[in-house]
């Protein structure tokens, strides 16, 4: 019996490390919330701003001096693999994505009326959206 117990807690200690090890929920989620407010914020910067055009102009600077942390950022989530992420972090994922793409994308409906007689704003804001779709989905 004790020899038993000597061959098992090596096993039972490697098999909890490598557990541990190929978690990556804490990094996923961290990407995942950091995504999101990515994404508010650039509703936000449209929504808030004097004018239409003055806040798609906010938000495409901003999304400039973004593009990088959160490409890298949707890089690492991609590259995760099911087994490294439980089932609530899973979830996570597809609900800040989807969720993310339609609040970014909703600006095209909150912003039909402006769009509709200006082209340059709808120019200017289907670059927007189109650029943040693509960095979603690495396009």
């Amino acid at each position: 019996m004790m020899r038993f117990r000597r061959i098992l807690l090596p096993v039972l200690v490697i098999a909890a490390l490598a557990v541990v090890a190929c978690s990556k929920d804490g990094q996923v989620n961290a990407d995942l919330d950091a995504v999101a407010a990515f994404s508010h914020e650039l509703v936000n910067r449209v929504k808030s701003a004097p004018s239409p055009e003055a806040g798609v102009d906010a938000a495409r600077s901003y999304f400039d001096a973004q593009r990088a942390d959160i490409a890298e950022r949707m890089t690492r989530v991609k590259a995760v693999r099911g087994f490294q992420i439980n089932e609530e972090t899973k979830k996570h994922v597809g609900e800040t994505m989807v969720g993310a793409a339609g609040d970014v994308n909703g600006l095209k409906i909150s912003l039909m009326m402006q769009t509709i007689s200006d082209k340059d704003l709808d120019a200017k804001l289907g670059k927007l959206i189109d650029d943040f779709n693509a960095l979603l989905t690495g396009d």
